[in-house]
Parts: C-alpha cells; sequence; structure tokens
C-alpha cells in the first residue's frame, strides 16, 4: 500500500478544516461539506459508519454507554476516520454505489485496504507531521508527550503513540495488549533490523512488577497516568539470550486503555 497520497490529502485538508487544537477537526470537516454526523451509544455494531442514503452522506460516531463511554479522543479518530472514508475518492464512490458500506473496529486492528487507509488518513488529518515535530523537539519522548499529544491533538492514546512514533526520532516499539494476549505490535524500522520480529504474546511471560505486569494486574493508575519500570531486551524478545551482550536495559512504559486493555512502550535507556 503507497501510503503517501493518502498522508498528503489528510495533512493538506487538516489545514483547510481546523479546530481548536494543533490539527484538522473532522467535526468542522464535515459541516464544512454538509454532512451531519450522529453520536450515540451503538453497542459493539460498530465504532463508526458512514453510508450513503436517500441522496446524501451521513455519519454515525459511537459514543458508548453511560457505564462504558467512549473518551473525546477515541470519538473524535473515529470521526475523523469516517471523514477519511468521505475524503478519499476511491471510499466514497464504494459507499455511494452501496459496495463500501462498513462497520469500522477500533485499534489499528483491521486488515482491510479500505480500513487501513482510513486509519492513516484520520491520524494525519488529526495530527499531521509539522505540527508533531514543532510541539515535540526532544528525542527523548515517551509516554508523557503521548498522553499530551492525544489531548491536545484531540485522538486517541493509540493514535497518539503511533503517530509519535512515525514523526519523532529514536528508536521504539509499540505493544497493544487484549486481556491476555497481544493485539499488535509496531517496531519503527532501523529497530525492526536490530531486534527479534516478535515480542512475547502472553500476559503470563511478562516479568513480575514490570509496567505492563503491574496495569495488566489491576495495579492503581499513577497521577500521571502511566508507570514505568526499566527492563531488558531478553525480557521481551525471547530469542535474546539473557547472558547475550545484546541484552541491553529498556525503559518500559504502560499506559491504560480501559477495556481496549494496555499500551506497552519500550525504548533505549539512552538517546
Amino acid at each position: 500500500m503507497n501510503s503517501d497520497p493518502i498522508i498528503e490529502l489528510a495533512e493538506g485538508l487538516a489545514d483547510a478544516h481546523r479546530g481548536n487544537g494543533g490539527g484538522g477537526d473532522p467535526i468542522v470537516g464535515f459541516r464544512d461539506y454538509e454532512v451531519i454526523v450522529a453520536h450515540g451509544d451503538f453497542g459493539d455494531d460498530f465504532e463508526g459508519l458512514l453510508r450513503f442514503r436517500d441522496g446524501e452522506f451521513q455519519a454515525f460516531v459511537n459514543s458508548g454507554s453511560d457505564s462504558d463511554p467512549r473518551t473525546a479522543g477515541r470519538q473524535n479518530f473515529t470521526a475523523a476516520h469516517e471523514f477519511g472514508h468521505y475524503s478519499i475518492q476511491a471510499h466514497r464512490d464504494a459507499i455511494r454505489s452501496g459496495k463500501g458500506c462498513h462497520k469500522d473496529v477500533t485499534g489499528f486492528m483491521s486488515r482491510e485496504p479500505m480500513e487501513r487507509e482510513a486509519d492513516i488518513f484520520a491520524a494525519h488529518f488529526l495530527m499531521p507531521t509539522r505540527e508533531l515535530q514543532k510541539r515535540y523537539r526532544a528525542p527523548q519522548w515517551g509516554a508523557k508527550e503521548i498522553l499530551d499529544a492525544a489531548g491536545y491533538f484531540g485522538t486517541s492514546i493509540t493514535c497518539a503513540a503511533l503517530r509519535c512514533q512515525a514523526a519523532m526520532p529514536g528508536d521504539s516499539t509499540l505493544v497493544l495488549w487484549g486481556p491476555k494476549y497481544v493485539q499488535w505490535q509496531r517496531m519503527n524500522r532501523d529497530w525492526w533490523f536490530e531486534l527479534p520480529v516478535r515480542s512475547i504474546r502472553n500476559a503470563d511471560q511478562l516479568a513480575q512488577g514490570s509496567a505492563t505486569e503491574q496495569l495488566m494486574a489491576g495495579a492503581d493508575i499513577p497521577e500521571c497516568g502511566f508507570i514505568t519500570t526499566g527492563t531488558t531486551r531478553s525480557a521481551w524478545f525471547r530469542r535474546v539470550s539473557s547472558w547475550s551482550s545484546n541484552n541491553s536495559i529498556l525503559i518500559e512504559q504502560a499506559i491504560p486503555l480501559g477495556s481496549y486493555g494496555v499500551l506497552t512502550l519500550l525504548r533505549p535507556d539512552h538517546f
């Protein structure tokens, strides 16, 4: 997939449809094109939906229930995802023809090309590269900057983490955990060649007392919003032996995502 045209489109539209944050605002974008957006509790049916009915496009965003509300950042990302479907010509044409109606899933987990393209659009629309790099100049970014970016740009924590990894310098690995297992792992290209490709996949393999293990076990969340501990390569990448010269120390930071699990950030302890 060549994502460059989608990124260029998204970041260009972010300038045209700005809100109060640092990037684009999908509600402003939809309003500018006279597309109605409805927020509501749609249960597990979908996170977002764009459809063409009665000669017009209609967008829907799942706000969750009183007992399990979606955060404002997650709702904003969902809206931006649907705005991506509307803005990408091939997606809009497919939905208008009735062949592209979809039920959006969350957490960057879909393998459908159309969904992946809308995720890429949403991430760059909400967090344009220039604005992101202007706000965070130091190479030692981490969980603090991810949480700040999610609030400043009005997006989900997962989106903020992936954009920081893509746009900011330095090696990093992101691991999204479900209740027991890894949902996905993202590693920047340089570290991909240096480290084994796959991290541990089962929560039972986590080192006792590690940041991630603490959150998975239900530890209280500090006021800062994340837990930090030291770890090693061998604790996460089983192909690295504990006695190997490659078994360097890493910084492990774990961010709770509520019902969506835990997001782990691994970075070297030097920059």
